[in-house]
């Protein structure tokens, strides 16, 4: 496949590059920091964005979206990372709406990914119990109940779990924690009774939270996929969110590496730019060589 972005992708590019660095600097991100914003983001950003289409950006058209895939999220991503822009485009758009779009039956993702699309609605996806990524290291529970299911259990590290409206919660029907088999996905109103969720801010500056599910009772349609075969549809969800993580840190990547360039070109020393010292300029050049490997690699991912 070609390793360049075509004439569409390079616009796609440039507007998101211009908009991000107009209305998300990196002293946007120190503002909501230092004030402890209760949201982390702006809602009047997340709804311009939503309305240049990125949002929905992997969606169907038919279901709001723009139709295109995930290179061209992969491409504002990377520019978020530019400035580490602080956005649920992660929560929603890698994880919580592709578990629908990849999971959801048509009812559900009639009713959700519309408003996803136009930036009405936060999704967030429940997975992580402990200190370390483990997918199936699931003991949240969910049993059978009169008019549904009940869950019972921990989650910790809920990208904007805090301000979601809907989650996506990775619970067991069956077997042990540690096996695939038997995990199954439920949406979950934030509203729900027995939810309480806790927000915390991760040292990168994310917006997360903890969940606690005490006896939380869903219909039966709020379960996504098939009962036990949840794994087959996170599975996806996931190695789509890494791709996506990974255009992310590639553009701040980029990012430090172009003022890095910069500075030696501005900074002097003993008359000179240190850029001219030949010490530097072969730093610079293997850091330019792992750039450029980093940048096929995620565009090849993507």
């Amino acid at each position: 496949m070609s390793l360049a972005l075509s004439e569409e992708q390079e616009l796609l590019r440039d507007t998101a590059r211009e908009f991000i660095a107009e209305h998300s600097p990196v002293k946007e991100l120190r503002r909501l920091r230092d004030e402890q914003d209760p949201v982390g983001f702006s809602r009047a950003l997340w709804t311009q964005m939503a309305e240049l289409g990125w949002a929905g950006i992997v969606l169907p058209e038919e279901l709001g979206g723009a139709g295109l895939g995930y290179a061209e999220l992969g491409i504002v991503l990377e520019e978020c990372g530019r400035t580490l822009a602080a956005t649920p485009l992660v929560a929603t758009s890698l994880l919580g709406a592709n578990a629908v779009l990849l999971g959801g039956n048509e009812l559900q993702r009639k009713e959700i990914l519309p408003a996803v699309a136009k930036g009405e609605r936060i999704l967030a996806l429940a997975l992580q119990e402990g200190s370390h990524h483990a997918p199936y290291s699931v003991a949240t529970r969910a049993e059978a109940s009169a008019n549904g299911w009940r869950l019972s259990g921990r989650k910790t590290f809920v990208l904007d779990g805090h301000v979601a409206d809907q989650i996506v919660v990775v619970a067991r029907t069956s077997g042990s924690s540690g096996e695939r088999d038997g995990l199954s996905l439920f949406l979950v109103p934030k509203a729900a009774r027995g939810l309480e969720v806790t927000r915390t801010i991760m040292v990168d500056g994310r917006n997360a939270a903890n969940l606690a599910i005490e006896g939380v009772e869903v219909d039966r349609s709020a379960v996504l996929g098939a009962e036990g075969r949840g794994a087959d549809v996170l599975d996806r969800v996931l190695d789509v969110a890494l791709v996506g993580l990974s255009a992310e840190m590639f553009g701040t990547l980029t990012e430090a590496f172009e003022r890095t360039i910069a500075y030696l070109k501005e900074r002097k020393q003993f008359g000179v730019p240190i850029g001219s010292f030949q010490a530097l300029q072969h730093r610079a050049v293997d850091m330019f060589v792992e750039v450029e490997l980093s940048r096929s690699i995620v565009l090849d991912a993507l």
